[in-house]
């Protein structure tokens, strides 16, 4: 299981009650999970116009690829590459999502003319949300290429409550040339920042000080 990455802040209030202050701090913490690697990468067949090859080979960081052939003359779209279950991502019930973060670590081989073209989310087992693709060129060696944003961004709810299976579908597609075009990818990761359902808070009576009377 992945540990979650925790930062924060403290703000203080001051109140009044019965001419007594009372100074309430009250801690903000965000949570992230690092990266997280999902547990099954298949073809999805709903989108595009062909399927990759070995899409299970998505789940970790290890130079095994999944592959697509794009054809010859070039505007072809592959299917989806989904990224699902993702096992140990320690984000507890009841947690408001506040920023998401995919990565794709990709490329082609030299000479080829292809680029991003879908990147979107699965909640409850369904594609959904905003397309967040800029359309960026594949490099030719091994790049890894991030798509960050809130979950208005995204198009979802912010609610992890509502998310059910959850995950990550990617597309790309050939922009130009008059041969076939080779895709590999290696991983797509997932990380997820949240707001903590606990709030801390301690309060502090200073009635000798003769203060705020």
């Amino acid at each position: 299981m992945i540990l979650p990455q925790t930062y924060g802040r403290f703000n203080q209030f001051q109140q009044h009650a019965g001419g007594l202050p009372i100074w309430t701090w009250v801690a903000s913490f965000t949570s992230c999970t690092g990266n997280l690697f999902p547990s099954s990468g298949t073809n999805d067949a709903s989108y595009g116009d062909g399927a990759w090859a070995d899409p299970g080979n998505i789940t970790a960081d290890d130079a095994a690829y999944a592959t697509k052939t794009l054809q010859i003359g070039g505007n072809e779209q592959s299917n989806y590459l989904k990224a699902l279950t993702w096992s140990g991502h320690g984000i507890p019930a009841v947690q408001d999502v506040t920023e998401i973060t995919v990565r794709v670590q990709r490329h082609m081989t030299a000479g080829g003319n292809l680029a991003d073209d879908v990147v979107r989310l699965v909640i409850n087992g369904s594609v959904t949300g905003t397309d967040k693709s800029a359309g960026a060129a594949f490099p030719t060696s091994p790049g890894t290429v991030s798509f960050t944003d809130d979950p208005t961004g995204w198009g979802v709810t912010a609610s992890f409550d509502d998310w059910g299976v959850f995950g990550v579908v990617y597309a790309c597609e050939t922009t130009a040339g008059m041969f076939d075009q080779f895709a590999f990818v290696d991983f797509i990761t997932l990380e997820v920042c949240y707001t903590p359902a606990a709030v801390i808070a301690g309060l502090l009576t200073l009635p000798l000080l003769g203060v705020g009377k």
